[in-house]
């Protein structure tokens, strides 16, 4: 397991929890003198540069930053209504007299703008109505190249303009929507929409809080109208995982998009009554129902050589896929049978059962001779292959495009070799909920702190 990542979700937590309360856990804290900035309070509607109003109120820029050293781009923020801003003590009346009395129509104001493929300063200037040289002023740009994600503040006078603004930038999106894009919003609607008829395509690494941080509205509010709920049991899932496998975020990110905790250990097989006890569970836990191939690209028609070619060509994402501990042997392995010749779909080996795994891809349904044929590769693998002092048994794993259930379990029943049938699906699986599947850390604490009361006398 990484250094980084070894259990780094209890140390986290331990942290957490010993922060709320030091004293108890024998920390001895000596509290700052902290001095809280000075002057008067005012508020803004919408965004402002505070190089502005320093020249307004006829103060220094960076005695304005000092009091506000929370806003790292020196602007206030954009659509929000009374934005509390702290300026030099008695400063108050000279604000409102002068930029507080500024009319609506002939304020500064600014929208964030994150770039999207093929956009230029000139696309920019234009959809906003406003000079390539103020854009990249305010933004302190060194040339007028700019980059897909970057984000860049918009100028842009007055307020009914900037509200302007959010309907277009509003529309572009709906209309990204349209064509099936994956996008942001880059700003809130304006209240002439209603939010029902919003909808959201989720990106990689999107969770309930980005999202809800990016809409300004609550995780709550998100779980209502999308029906979701927690699920704690998966939550402890995927951190038993984590820090079992030692999974990096990338990984953990994959099998969460792809929804492991409701795959894992769902073949059809008939392990508990071929394997012995202790490792027929494991063997289980190992399979999957179904699996996820969309790595692959692969889409329309095609045969059995072109899936297994597709599988290999991304074989760090099929052994992510199978599960841990599978090393690959071969494709289309040679058994030398007498004077004949077979040769196995794919063989693996199983560091955590010590046993070798025959792989058998069908692109169409499974039917009966599917797991005779299965059945001779693993006899012929345990008298060719298998080590008696070190090796366990050989297992079976059918992966098929579809299956019967109750066909599949009456071949299981008739065999008496250690055999898994399942299916695979080459469209991204994506949980039904999309969060809510991670416990926050009071409820962490809780079950924590249940524990130990427990286990006291």
């Amino acid at each position: 397991m990484p250094k980084e990542t070894r259990e780094y979700i209890p140390k986290y937590v331990a942290a957490v929890i010993i922060a709320k309360n030091p004293e108890r856990f024998g920390f001895k804290i000596n509290k700052p003198n902290v001095i809280f900035p000075q002057g008067d309070l005012v508020y803004i509607d919408d965004a402002a540069d505070l190089s502005i109003i320093a020249e307004m109120i006829e103060v220094d820029t960076a005695d304005l930053k000092a009091l506000n050293p929370h806003l790292a781009r020196n602007v206030t923020p954009p659509s929000m209504i009374r934005y509390p801003l702290r300026i030099p003590e008695g400063k108050e009346k000279k604000f409102y007299d002068t930029f507080g009395s500024i009319p609506a129509e002939e304020r500064i104001t600014f929208r964030k703008h994150e770039v999207k493929m093929n956009e230029t300063l000139s696309h920019l200037s234009r959809f906003y109505n406003v000079p390539i040289q103020a854009i990249v002023e305010i933004n302190k740009l060194k040339s007028k190249n700019i980059n897909i994600g970057q984000q860049v503040m918009i100028p842009i006078q007055g307020l009914d303009n900037a509200k302007q603004v959010d309907i277009a930038q509003y529309e572009e999106e709906r209309e990204r929507l349209r064509d099936g894009r994956f996008v942001y919003f880059e700003s809130l609607p304006p209240p002439d929409y209603e939010y029902k008829d919003i909808m959201y395509h989720i990106r990689e690494g999107d969770t309930l809080w980005i999202i809800a941080r990016k809409f300004k509205i609550d995780i709550s509010e998100i779980k209502a109208w999308n029906k979701l709920k927690n699920n704690t049991d998966a939550a402890f899932f995927y951190i038993r995982k984590t820090l079992e496998n030692g999974w990096s975020r990338d990984v953990l990110l994959n099998y969460l998009s792809t929804d492991l905790y409701k795959r894992e250990g769902k073949a059809l097989s008939n392990f508990n009554s071929t394997l012995p006890l202790e490792t027929s569970d494991l063997a289980q836990e190992l399979t999957r129902d179904p699996y996820s191939f969309a790595f692959t690209g692969l889409t329309g028609t095609f045969n059995e050589k072109v899936l297994k070619e597709a599988l290999l060509n991304n074989i760090t994402q099929f052994l992510l896929e199978l599960g841990t501990g599978f090393a690959y042997i071969g494709k289309e392995y040679k058994l030398q049978i007498d004077v004949k010749e077979k040769y196995i779909d794919l063989l693996f080996y199983n560091l955590n059962l010590s046993c070798y795994v025959v792989v058998e891809v069908k692109i169409g349904e499974f039917d009966f001779q599917d797991i005779g044929q299965l059945q001779g590769y693993v006899v012929a693998v345990n008298h060719l292959l298998r080590k008696e002092e070190r090796d366990n048994p050989t297992i079976g794993i059918i992966i098929c495009k579809s299956k019967n259930n109750t066909l599949a379990q009456y071949a299981l029943e008739g065999s008496n070799l250690p055999i898994a049938i399942s299916e695979y699906d080459l469209q991204r699986l994506y949980p039904t909920e999309v969060e809510g599947t991670i416990p926050t850390i009071a409820q962490i604490e809780d079950a924590i702190n249940k524990s130990l009361n427990k286990d006291k006398p």
